[in-house]
């Protein structure tokens, strides 16, 4: 129990460095019977959508306590989230990459959700504290903590310039410190130099004009409004808006522009499993004049090519400009087809040399009357309605005995981690609290522990400066009081980040602390620099090397992990010490840790870390 203690005074919030949902937005919760959704302002559409489908769910299996699901639209992915211990999922409203969605992706993800959370009512004869072990294990053991699909860099994304010195590629990074938003960046092929050709513009789809100056874009917009289609000037780097799409009914996920820069070509996606191939005339200035006969009916309207529900995508003109060519997915494997522009003649593409001549009709298209409008109130988002214990953790030793648990709201804008016990041959009691509070750009953090060597306290606020996939970069100020023998004080400000050029590179964290400390009985104040870095160098087959580095103390350590959240990692340190350690990552809250270590002149010991580091 003793080094539980003592591993008490120096654990951290698991999850602290991870990126928490936007605090400067207005975030609104409508509540049900059995859910209640939370989401910012823009997204009520979405939001009624989605309780609606909860509710139900939930008339067939209703959960054993009442879902949260967060929407949000600050990433430009789709990803969800799925954490048993607080009954929450959380999902980014956005399209993806994942191939021809016959459904929206997010009302799926809605219903995997569920059916993950849900299954907590088959378990009503289980005591009710013994219930989160159970969503633990299976959120640990089944995988279905998260599912993504998400925008990286498919080969699709690295586009050749028409002269095929460039390549244009799109990259997602954070903007703002909270948005993961895709831009494009432009690549010289000869002296590969890379230029960033937009600034948060949330792309997500680009194409060439012939002449290699204009590019046709495809970007999210925020909330309930559909994507739009643009120009972007290589040379200005202005965006012109070419296209809106309303609502959340329309979705370009792929795009193509004739050789003649007159017209594109879209697979675009709409609500009732419809996915189909679309042609667009340009307007002036990209496009045919006026009264041209290629303009079409409607001028900017989309004409409809294929209408059913096998979806087609990736469409591309033929070098002539006479045939437009697209896949289809009828079975597993997607076909090629073609479309014969001057008559409407579709062909199976069977080899370059061999088109069969073949008949693709047309299915009514169901019509959408739009997002539901419910009875359910919408109130502003109060954090106290979820911030219930996600677990209670009995803590036993040989002469205490004590209560653990942790949790954090919906939007992890609170964190808070509380241990309390008893220890009966000492006669008086411990107790170990922290709390974190991310509601703003500056973050703050709180420590209050108590055990038989002693108290400490200790407040902190980080400020970042730098937050990229590639850098990341922050400014901490803490004050920390600590009472021993003897009480200290100290106060510091500390520089920390870490920079991961790629996946395959390793990654180096840092921390620069400048401190001043006294002691009780001392005039005069201690003034100290201390530099920590760590290098972590990524192994085929989940294994990794890292390297640590303090003042005049290392370590090296060898990791494997075993599954998602099981980690096992073999160590050395200075002073001819060596070690195994078995980390647990239960959750972003609670990563207890489990070691042996010993020397060439020391015992071996075991040692708890009871919160992980």
């Amino acid at each position: 129990m003793t080094a539980l203690l003592l591993a008490l005074c120096l654990c951290s919030l698991r999850g602290a460095d991870a990126l928490p949902l936007p605090s400067g937005l207005r975030w609104q919760t409508l509540e049900a019977a059995h859910a209640r959704v939370v989401f910012p302002e823009g997204l009520e559409g979405l939001a009624q959508e989605a309780i609606v489908a909860l509710e139900e769910l939930a008339q067939s299996h209703a959960p054993g306590k009442k879902i949260t699901l967060v929407l949000h639209d600050s990433r430009d992915l789709s990803e969800l989230t799925v954490d048993g211990l607080s009954h929450r999922m959380i999902l980014s409203v956005a399209q993806s990459e994942c191939p021809a969605p016959v459904e929206s992706l997010w009302q799926a993800a809605v219903s995997k959700g569920y059916r993950s959370l849900a299954r907590e009512s088959d378990d009503q004869a289980v005591l009710p504290m013994v219930r989160p072990w159970l969503r633990l294990w299976r959120a640990l053991w089944e995988h279905q903590d998260e599912a993504s699909c998400a925008l990286s860099d498919p080969p699709s994304l690295q586009i050749p310039s028409p002269d095929g010195a460039q390549i244009l590629t799109l990259k997602r990074d954070w903007h703002q410190h909270a948005y993961l938003y895709g831009d494009l960046y432009l690549t010289d092929k000869k002296t590969r130099r890379e230029e960033r050709l937009t600034e948060g513009a949330r792309v997500y789809r680009a194409a060439f004009f012939p002449d290699g100056q204009k590019i046709l874009v495809a970007q999210y917009r925020w909330g309930d409004r559909g994507p739009v289609l643009s120009v972007l000037d290589r040379t200005t780097k202005e965006i012109t808006l070419l296209k809106e799409f309303s609502l959340h009914d329309y979705f370009p996920h792929s795009l193509a522009v004739s050789p003649d820069g007159k017209q594109i070509a879209l697979s675009l996606w709409r609500r009732g499993g419809f996915q189909d191939i679309y042609l667009m005339a340009l307007p002036p200035p990209y496009g045919p004049p006026v009264g041209d006969d290629r303009r079409g009916a409607g001028g900017e309207g989309l004409q409809p090519i294929t209408r059913d529900r096998i979806p087609d995508f990736d469409p591309a003109f033929s070098a002539d400009g006479q045939f437009l060519l697209f896949s289809r997915r009828e079975h597993e494997f997607p076909q090629r087809y073609a479309y014969r522009l001057a008559d409407g003649a579709f062909f199976k593409v069977l080899s370059d040399s061999d088109w069969e001549l073949i008949t693709l009709e047309r299915e009514p298209f169901p019509s959408w009357e739009g997002f539901p409008e419910t009875d359910y109130p919408i109130v502003p988002y109060d954090p106290r309605t979820t911030l219930d214990p996600h677990l209670w953790i009995p803590l036993v030793g040989l002469t205490s005995i004590g209560l653990a648990t942790f949790g954090e709201d919906a939007l992890g804008h609170h964190r808070y981690q509380f241990a309390l016990g008893f220890d009966w041959r000492r006669l008086e009691p411990f107790y170990w609290m922290r709390y974190e509070d991310q509601q703003f750009l500056l973050g703050f953090s709180a420590l209050v522990q108590k055990d038989h060597t002693g108290s400490q306290q200790r407040a902190s606020a980080t400020l970042p400066l730098v937050t990229t996939l590639a850098a990341q970069h922050r400014l901490s100020l803490f004050y920390h009081r600590e009472e021993r023998e003897t009480t200290a004080h100290t106060i510091g400000l500390v520089w920390s980040g870490g920079l991961a050029p790629s996946l395959a590179l390793p990654r180096l964290e840092f921390s620069l602390t400048a401190q001043t400390r006294t002691r009780t009985g001392q005039r005069l104040w201690e003034n100290l620099l201390v530099l920590e870095m760590r290098a972590t160098l990524p192994l085929p087959q989940h294994h990794s090397l890292q390297l640590s580095w303090k003042s005049d103390s290392w370590r090296i350590g060898y990791h494997l992990w075993l599954r998602p959240w099981l980690r096992v990692e073999l160590f050395a340190t200075s002073g001819v010490r060596w070690g195994a350690e078995l980390e647990f990552a239960a959750s972003q809250l609670w990563s207890p840790r489990l070691g042996l270590t010993g020397g060439a002149t020391q015992h071996l010991e075991f040692y708890l870390n009871f919160w992980g580091d």
